[in-house]
C-alpha cells in the first residue's frame, strides 16, 4: 500500500523525515502489509523553504525507483531542508497493465496550481469512468494529464472544484473543494453503476498550509462505515471487509515543537493547545513512541496553517 508523509513547521532536514526516523518513510516500505498483492511503483516528494527563489513553487522529485535503493533521493535528503514537505511512496499491483514510470510517482501538481496533491488508497473500477472523470474537468487542467493511474484524473477533477485553483486559499475554501469533489464523485460512480469501495486519503500542501482528507465510500456508495478500523482488520486478505479496514483506517498527526533527534530517538516536545510550531503527519507514526498521535478520523478534513505566530489546525467532518 502507498505510504504518505507530510511536515510543516520551522525548517528540518528532510533526512529526520524521511530516511533516518526507525519508521521514516523510506523504512515504511521495507515490509508492507499487502506486500504479497503489491510492489513499490516510485518515490516523490514536493518540498517548500521559506526565503528560497520562487519560494511558492516547490522542488519536486520522482524516481521509479524503490525508496530504498534510490541514492539520489538519499543524497538529496541528507543535504535539503524543508519548511513544508509532501512525500510520498507508491505502491502498484503485481499486473502487466501497471505502468512503472517517474510520471505515476506522487505528488502530482501542475503549473500554476497551488495545490500539491499525494494519494494513499485506490478508485477500483475508475478506468471505466474516466471518460465522464475528466468530462466533469476543467480542459484546460486536463491538458496537463500525463500519467496513467487513477490518482491524476481525481487530481484535476479536485482542482476544478475551485473558481481559482492557482490561488492562495483558505480553510473553508479548500474544504468546500473537497465536499463539491465528493458530490461529483458519487455521482460519476451512480452513473456507471460503480459500487465498489474508494479509498481517498488526500494530501494537500501549498507551502504554508497541509490539508489531510480521510475520505472514502464504502460498498453500495455508502459515506458511513459502521465498523471500525480494528475490528475490520481481523477478516482475512482480500475479503470485503478487510478492504473496507483501509478505506476507514486513520491517518496520524503530530503537533508540537523541537522535533529531532533527542537521546538517541526522533521525539517532539507535544503540545496539543491551539497553536504549535510544527505538525508531522503520516500513514504511521514515525516515532518509536506513539502515545501522543493522534488519528484524523474516517470523513474528517484536518487543515493546519502555519504563520508567524505558529501552526494552528481546522478539524471538520466533511458531508456530502
Amino acid at each position: 500500500m502507498c505510504r504518505v508523509l507530510a511536515y510543516l513547521g520551522p525548517r528540518v532536514s528532510l533526512a529526520d523525515l524521511v530516511t533516518r526516523p526507525a519508521n521514516s518513510l523510506v523504512n515504511q516500505s521495507f515490509d508492507p502489509e499487502f506486500h504479497d498483492y503489491m510492489q513499490l511503483g516510485g518515490t516523490g516528494f514536493a518540498s517548500w523553504v521559506e526565503g528560497s527563489p520562487d519560494e511558492r513553487r516547490p522542488l519536486v522529485y520522482k524516481s521509479c525507483q524503490p525508496a530504498f535503493y534510490d541514492k539520489n533521493l538519499a543524497s538529496m535528503c541528507a543535504k535539503l531542508q524543508t519548511n513544508n514537505l509532501l512525500a510520498h511512496i507508491r505502491a502498484t499491483g503485481y499486473s502487466p497493465s501497471a505502468s512503472i514510470n517517474d510520471d505515476n510517482c506522487h505528488p502530482f501538481i501542475y503549473p500554476k496550481l497551488s495545490l500539491a496533491l499525494a494519494h494513499n488508497g485506490g478508485l477500483p473500477g475508475w478506468r471505466g469512468m474516466l471518460l465522464d472523470i475528466l468530462a466533469a474537468s476543467d480542459p484546460a487542467i486536463v491538458a496537463q494529464l500525463c500519467g496513467s493511474t487513477d490518482t491524476e484524473p481525481l487530481y484535476c477533477l479536485l482542482m476544478s472544484q475551485y473558481a481559482d485553483p492557482t490561488a492562495n486559499m483558505q480553510p473553508d475554501e479548500i474544504i468546500d473543494g473537497l465536499t463539491k469533489f465528493m458530490r461529483k464523485l458519487v455521482e460519476i460512480k451512480r452513473k456507471n453503476g460503480n459500487t465498489r469501495y474508494a479509498k481517498l486519503k488526500f494530501f494537500l500542501a501549498d507551502g504554508r498550509d497541509i490539508v489531510v482528507a480521510n475520505l472514502g465510500l464504502g460498498y453500495d456508495y455508502a459515506p458511513e462505515i459502521d465498523r471500525g478500523w480494528e475490528e475490520l482488520l481481523e477478516a482475512g486478505k482480500g475479503t470485503p471487509e478487510r478492504k473496507l479496514a483501509g478505506v476507514v483506517e486513520p491517518v496520524w498527526y503530530l503537533a508540537g515543537s523541537g522535533y529531532g533527534l533527542h537521546d538517541d530517538q526522533f521525539s517532539m516536545k507535544t503540545l496539543w493547545d491551539a497553536r504549535t510550531d510544527e505538525v508531522i503527519i503520516s500513514s504511521e507514526p514515525l516515532t518509536r513512541d506513539r502515545s501522543d498521535w493522534r488519528r484524523v478520523p474516517f470523513q474528517h478534513v484536518v487543515f493546519f496553517e502555519r504563520t508567524a505566530a505558529g501552526c494552528s489546525a481546522k478539524v471538520e467532518k466533511l458531508s456530502f
